[in-house]
């Protein structure tokens, strides 16, 4: 294996479909990039830094899936956002209850074939 001509820049994620962890310059403004391992749409903000660092420091794989949780949670409300606009209420709620990465993840692969907030929450 060749050494690496240049160290990795950018801002440290975790992709939510394959699960690995990366760093990568996202496109500004839009704070976007694309998973170099599976090629799925990613979106940065300040917290992503923090909760891969907290997984890190603690090694607790408690601490990293509660990140995980929220981290999706963010995700599924920004990508929704932008698809079927701001959630109402009982929606909203209902996205702050879910603690199951799992489901989190299933809704983020349904969210480009659900016509709305409420399909895509009530889909399994």
């Amino acid at each position: 294996m060749g050494i690496a001509s240049r160290t990795p820049e950018g801002t440290p994620n975790r992709c939510t479909i394959c699960g690995k962890e990366l760093v990568i310059e996202p496109s500004k403004p839009t704070m976007d990039a694309p998973c170099p391992h599976c090629g799925h749409l990613l979106w940065f903000d300040s917290t992503s830094q923090a909760i891969l660092e907290e997984g890190r420091v603690q090694g607790r794989a408690e601490a990293r899936t509660e990140g995980e949780v929220a981290e999706a949670r963010k995700l599924l409300r920004l990508i929704g956002d932008r698809a079927f606009g701001s959630p109402d209420a009982q929606t909203a709620a209902q996205i702050a209850r879910l603690d199951s990465l799992g489901r989190l993840e299933e809704m983020l692969k349904h969210v480009a074939t659900a016509g709305s907030w409420r399909e895509l929450i009530g889909s399994p």
